[in-house]
């Protein structure tokens, strides 16, 4: 599971720097793809961060790290779902559940670690 959440975390920081940034920046706060670009540059990171993790899994970092890129993707799960403050387009409300199914999945995994 922490191999397939580091993938879907990088796929969602790439289609965050490449596609949705464009969208953002197009709207009348042109800064806003700026901070799409960064938020994607960010997911990456922490796809990166959980690849590594993932191979140290014993380890009380590790274990933190993983925490914490749960939690940063359970706040997208809630920002684009229920928080959402524009209408979804038809995508995305498979984009949410599939996040947090991952996002779900790597928890269990998570708890069942020594």
């Amino acid at each position: 599971s922490y191999n397939v959440f580091a993938a879907w975390q990088a796929m969602c920081g790439v289609a965050l720097i490449f596609e949705q940034a464009k969208v953002y920046g197009k709207g009348s706060m042109p800064q806003a793809k700026r901070v799409a670009e960064l938020a994607g540059v960010a997911w990456l990171g922490f796809a990166y961060l959980t690849y590594e993790a993932s191979s140290h899994i014993e380890d009380a970092l590790a274990k933190k790290t993983l925490w914490t890129a749960i939690a940063f993707n359970a706040a997208f799960s809630i920002a684009a779902g229920p928080g959402r403050l524009t209408p979804m387009s038809s995508r995305e409300p498979y984009l949410v559940g599939l996040n947090t199914g991952i996002v779900l999945w790597v928890v269990a995994n998570l708890w069942s670690q020594p």
